[in-house]
């Protein structure tokens, strides 16, 4: 198709120039610059794979191909299979590659955080979760806090905190990466707001939820869907289950007597925390955090580790 030979030309073009969008076209819209969901991303997954199987297994095109082929998979439901080929991939990687050169080892790392999110896929969220914090460690530890990939290892480490009812480790993480992220990719970036949307999950994950948690979780969705209806549009998979969350939150919340909410904002506020700010300034990032960061800490949900499975490159 037209989208595969644009994606072919700029990895071409990358390769003899080392300028333009390169590897990125195989998932990424060139317009729009959102990552390609639905038929169209499981078509490119395929056409990415048929164009590089063919190379040599040490060249690093083989082994993005493989994860651009499983990341389509599993976006098409498919996470057994995913799951197979991210495996065969890992094995051909480690056994012809040099562990000690960094390419190699983020190759690896990459390869065991899809598979992680097959797992989850497959409600095997404790292999899930260890096979994540091993994942993250190591991108830490080669590329630092601020490297895209690497915060993406932390959205999906909380997806397996949320799943698992972790909430106090998981609002931690939540917040410091969200400073990251804000700084680095910038609020408006899909990442940061995933994240943002994360902080919701986190406050809804147990069966101990307040008012209070309903509130701040309705506010970190309104938060997030500001910008995503706006950067990414009302009809994208993403913006519409924020959307859904929000909805379920506001159900819950309409069920709360006015009387109970009151009560609850006036005791927070008497312990010297801030309510959820009702307005934009609460993107500012001292704000948030203040807004959000509240004593009674909790844990963080897999709705995260929807479209961001870790798409190496």
């Amino acid at each position: 198709s037209c989208l595969v030979r644009q994606a072919e030309v700029a990895v071409e073009h990358y390769n003899e120039t080392e300028h333009g969008a390169g590897w990125d076209r195989w998932h990424t819209c060139g317009l729009c610059i959102q990552k390609f969901h639905g038929p169209v991303n499981k078509a490119l997954g395929w056409g990415c794979w048929k164009t590089y199987v063919g190379r040599p297994v040490n060249e690093w095109v083989h082994g993005k191909a493989t994860i651009r082929l499983g990341v389509s998979l599993r976006g098409s439901g498919l996470p057994q299979e995913a799951l197979q080929v991210f495996e065969a991939g890992l094995e051909t990687v480690r056994f012809n590659a040099p562990r000690h050169v960094v390419p190699a080892r983020g190759l690896v790392a990459t390869f065991r955080s899809n598979m992680a999110n097959c797992l989850v896929s497959l409600d095997r969220a404790d292999e899930a979760l260890q096979i994540r914090r091993e994942v993250r460690a190591q991108f830490l530890e080669l590329y630092g806090e601020a490297d895209a990939e690497t915060l993406r290892t932390a959205h999906c480490l909380l997806g397996s905190l949320i799943d698992l009812g972790r909430r106090d480790e998981a609002q931690r993480l939540a917040l410091e990466t969200i400073a990251v992220a804000k700084r680095v990719l910038g609020y408006e970036h899909v990442l940061t707001l995933n994240l943002v949307c994360a902080l919701g999950d986190i406050l809804i994950c147990e069966d101990r939820q307040t008012v209070w948690d309903l509130d701040r979780a309705d506010a970190a969705y309104m938060l997030a869907l500001e910008s995503m209806r706006r950067v990414l549009g009302t009809e994208h998979p993403i913006t519409r289950e924020c959307e859904r969350k929000r909805a379920r939150i506001q159900s819950a919340l309409a069920r709360v007597p006015v009387e109970e909410r009151l009560r609850e904002n006036e005791r927070q506020t008497a312990m010297g925390i801030r309510p959820p700010a009702d307005s934009t300034d609460a993107t500012d990032s001292d704000d948030w955090t203040d807004a959000t960061d509240s004593g009674d800490a909790t844990d963080a949900g897999d709705d995260t580790d929807a479209g961001d499975a870790t798409d190496a490159g």
